[in-house]
């Protein structure tokens, strides 16, 4: 499994459960066959892109809590949380209450912005999504991110290509 993929599992296991997000199928990818039309609200994360910046001297980026060396570049991804709220899924409120959701999206990921890095969380418009019956609107976060190579000075001119990538709360700099 990627490291992106691996960062979606985790983002989607923390965001299960959370205040206003109950209720939500979270999912780490679509799945291949979704219940159509949708009768509760749904969350699918995805890689929307990925902007890699290089570190500073010979790649250095920080140390961890165990004081490893990291090596690599630095990078911003976004991710993009397609949101999904069925029609009637909160009778009265504009949108089937998409709009709570998204903000439920926002506090959690704020809340827990020193584990994922979060540095920007911004929505596009609401629409309809004729297939599932649902009021939709897309989110998108910026996490910042280290592509490391590996612990050692000489690991960058060893290693072709990044072995890994640690979000960059997670690196002392």
């Amino acid at each position: 499994m990627s490291g992106i993929a691996k960062l979606k599992e985790r983002l989607a296991g923390c965001l299960e459960g959370q205040p206003g997000l109950e209720n939500a199928d979270i999912f780490p990818a679509w799945p291949q066959k979704r219940p159509l039309p949708l009768k509760s609200p749904a969350i699918a994360i995805g890689l929307d892109g990925a902007e890699v910046t290089p570190a500073g001297l010979g790649g250095y980026l920080g140390r961890d809590a165990k004081e490893s060396e990291y090596y690599g570049s630095s990078a911003q991804i976004t991710l993009r949380f397609d949101i999904f709220a069925p029609a009637g899924y909160r009778e009265g409120l504009p949108s089937g209450g998409i709009h709570n959701i998204y903000e439920a999206l926002c506090e959690a990921l704020i809340k827990g912005a020193d584990g994922f890095g979060v540095t920007r969380v911004r929505c596009g418009d609401t629409g309809w999504d004729e297939a599932s019956n649902a009021f939709c609107l897309t989110a998108r976060v910026s996490l910042r991110a280290a592509m490391t190579y590996g612990e050692s000075e000489n690991a960058q001119a060893s290693c072709p290509g990044f072995t890994d990538f640690t979000l960059r709360s997670e690196l002392i700099v």
